[in-house]
């Protein structure tokens, strides 16, 4: 039975390791040219007193590039969860070679069994592999910008490629044990992967612990030091309600856009009358519990999918 899966899905794991080879390639040198540019720069920046300012420094004008090497280990779950996971099951049942193989001394929990363990654990290697090279490319980056806990970085980094390419390979078994229809199960699983990592990451994981909430007054710095994830900031009144200072405030008017002194003054009189800046943030030493608690929900997830992967194909004629 190894010997089957690995001849039907040699060719899928070549290209998977091509497509590695070709991150690393990229990676590799150029984490390397960061990593030194932003040494050197930790060296001379104190005779120019810009350490504070680097990460507005550095780097200009390679943004693209920047969100690009980002993103990879992103899209990475999705082109397995599309293009491993969708076949494994849909495939057969479209050519119809499913009926061939549950004939020949092979049961279908046995061929099921050998085939999503197989995908499954290919897919936790290539996802750690791609962890390990982006983990280490986006430390300079994010140390230039303390950004490890916004979302994006945090998707691409240590435990959450993995669970993402197994959980989106499972994911793409499920729909195509439903549908039987390769294409059809191809946008089905996008479209549910992106609403998935979206929710997650926007709408759940705040909610693995309660924020921490800083209040200082208008005229001083509002953000956190080191590498928080802010949720929001807000200007609010003595009553903590959120006012906008492009309208007038009852006790100081407006601000004048066109005149720093009356700008100045416009602060110095709402720091007088109680009003802050509210900033709702998680901070940096819950950014492993966060990580483990997510890695946890998604394998749990994963052995759900897989569950009712189980259950369509087993109890569904051929």
């Amino acid at each position: 039975m190894n010997w089957l899966i690995w001849q039907l899905h040699r060719k899928q794991f070549a290209f998977a390791l091509l497509a590695l080879a070709v991150f690393a390639a990229v990676a590799i040198p150029t984490g390397i040219h960061i990593t030194d540019v932003y040494r050197q720069a930790l060296v001379t920046c104190p005779q120019t007193a810009t350490c504070d300012n680097l990460g507005s420094i550095l780097f200009q004008g390679d943004g693209a590039f920047f969100d690009g090497m980002a993103l990879v280990p992103i899209a990475i779950p999705f082109l397995l969860g599309l293009f491993w996971g969708v076949p494994l099951i849909a495939k057969e049942y479209e050519e119809g070679t499913n009926k061939l193989v549950w004939t020949q001394g092979v049961t279908r929990r046995r061929w099921l069994t050998a085939n999503i363990v197989w995908m499954l654990a290919a897919a936790a290697v290539f996802g750690a592999a791609t962890s390990i090279i982006a983990t280490w490319w986006g430390q300079t980056p994010n140390a230039l910008h303390m950004s490890k806990f916004v979302p994006l970085d945090f998707d691409g980094a240590n435990l959450m490629p993995v669970v993402y390419s197994i959980f989106a390979v499972a994911v793409g078994a499920l729909f195509g044990a439903w549908f039987r229809k390769v294409m059809l199960a191809l946008a089905v699983t996008l479209g549910i992967l992106t609403l998935v990592q979206i929710g997650v990451a926007l709408g759940v994981r705040p909610l693995y612990q309660a924020p921490l909430i800083q209040r200082t007054s208008v005229d001083n710095s509002r953000d956190p030091s080191g590498q928080v994830w802010i949720l929001h900031d807000d200007i609010v009144n003595s009553h903590d309600q959120p006012v906008n200072l492009a309208e007038p405030t009852p006790e100081c008017g407006a601000a004048d856009k066109n005149s720093e002194r009356k700008a100045g003054t416009l602060v110095t009189c709402l720091a007088a009358h109680g009003y802050q800046w509210k900033t709702v943030y998680q901070p940096a030493d819950r950014y492993w519990k966060f990580q483990l608690i997510e890695a946890g929900t998604y394998v749990m997830a994963t052995a759900a999918v897989v569950g009712a992967a189980y259950a369509l194909v087993l109890k569904r004629d051929a």
